[in-house]
């Protein structure tokens, strides 16, 4: 009779990684069941799982080229990839298929090679390490993904891989963003814009030099749907593993205010290279006065590299009404300039779909009368200058970005 199939009782990992604070149901498997090998496949596999093979692949190999993969916590091919090259140069092959190559999956044997070298890397215990290393990148790693149901979250990567010297001392790029919306989706995180941020920036070139950028992105709003302390509260956390980096905040449309909310919650503590505002949308009574017209939003302790206010106000204008605040429609987005920042009106230099726009605006206003139905023209009219005005500003603000994050 055959040897009775190990079981997880039988044989465990042990290094601190795969361990620590908790076991890993899905890895423990994997140590002994052919059935729970982790593969390339669709959809991909993704979790807490492959985080800590990630981790485990940037600790052994030097340069594994895992690009954005780890930002979602998944196997993709680029981690395959680097299984593969870690495979080759051990010579694991699985014998039980006569294989004579090792492939991209990481079973029995290449989960227990990667514990092994892992519990080699660790202090013995009671040792102390001679660098503390920063756990920041990779705990946001597992974090931002927002897949694993068992994160890294809070996890002190030290004592978790008990290393004694940081592996790279590499700056950390963040860039916030507080995107327009409606109503519906205000204060909601934005995962996927979050993903793309970090798929357009994080070339390999870049990755050479910086450890994954990170977004932290939200819709935009006001009273408790304004996230931008949540925001704020991220960027600390992280800028105490890693100061170094750029930091980035911009707001657009409804995310206006929550931009400059997160800024000067930052103010004195995290170092702003760029705050950039497109066509904020503020409202009265309390984020703007009259006579003279002033947006009064906190923008005197807001100290940035660089501040830019990109707006235009036809799209308020378009809609007097003596009827309501300041001369304006009930519930007006008022646009302008904000004290402190270099204040550029897209106006002056509009797009060919701005101009067309604010031309067909003017002609709406010589319309006689303040009626329900010419209101309603205006109205629409100026919400489509906004979306233009923002769009216009929104590629002034990415060329920005591309000079922010490089490598």
């Amino acid at each position: 009779m055959g040897d009775p199939k190990r079981t997880e009782n039988d044989v465990q990992l042990s290094s601190n990684l795969f361990t620590k604070p908790r076991r890993n149901p899905r890895l423990d498997k994997c140590l002994v069941d052919d059935l729970a090998h982790i593969t390339l496949r669709q959809p991909r596999e993704q979790g807490d799982h492959v985080t800590r093979v990630h981790l485990a692949l940037l600790t052994i190999m030097r340069n594994p080229n895992l690009g954005t993969e780890v930002v979602r916590a998944e196997y993709g091919p680029a981690t395959a990839a680097a299984v593969l090259r870690f495979k080759r140069e051990r010579n694991i092959l699985n014998t039980a298929l006569h294989q004579t190559a090792p492939d991209n999956v990481v079973g029995k044997k290449t989960i227990a090679a990667l514990d092994a070298e892992m519990l080699k890397k660790q202090l013995p215990p009671g040792r102390l390490p001679r660098v503390k290393m920063s756990p920041a990148p990779f705990v946001k790693l597992g974090f931002n993904s927002g897949v694993a149901q068992q994160s890294l979250v809070g996890i002190d990567l030290n004592d978790v891989l008990g290393l004694g010297q940081v592996l790279a001392t590499l700056p950390l790029d963040i860039f916030v963003h507080f995107d327009g919306g409606d109503a519906a989706s205000e204060g909601q995180r934005r995962r996927l814009a979050e993903a793309e941020f970090a798929n357009k920036f994080a070339t390999p070139a870049y990755l050479r030099t910086h450890f994954v950028p990170l977004a932290i992105c939200f819709v935009g709003g006001r009273g408790d749907k304004n996230k931008a302390k949540e925001a704020a509260d991220e960027v600390l956390q992280l800028r105490k593993s890693i100061k170094q980096g750029v930091t980035a905040i911009v707001g657009s449309s409804v995310g206006g205010l929550a931009a400059l909310d997160c800024a000067k919650l930052l103010a004195g503590s995290v170092p702003l290279d760029y705050v950039a505002i497109s066509d904020g949308a503020f409202f009265a009574p309390g984020e703007v006065s009259f006579s003279p017209f002033k947006i009064s939003v906190p923008t005197s302790t807001i100290s940035a590299t660089t501040k830019k206010n990109f707006f235009q106000t036809f799209g308020h204008e378009s809609l007097l009404d003596p009827r309501g605040p300041g001369g304006f429609m009930q519930g007006t987005e008022f646009h302008g300039p904000l004290d402190g920042f270099t204040n550029i009106d897209v106006e002056a230099q509009p797009s060919a779909t701005l101009r067309q726009l604010v031309q067909s605006g003017a002609r709406l206003r010589l319309l006689p009368d303040i009626t329900p139905g010419r209101l309603k023209l205006l109205k629409g009219n100026s919400d489509s200058v906004h979306t233009a005005a923002a769009e216009q500003a929104a590629a002034e603000i990415e060329k920005d970005k591309v000079s922010l994050f490089k490598p």
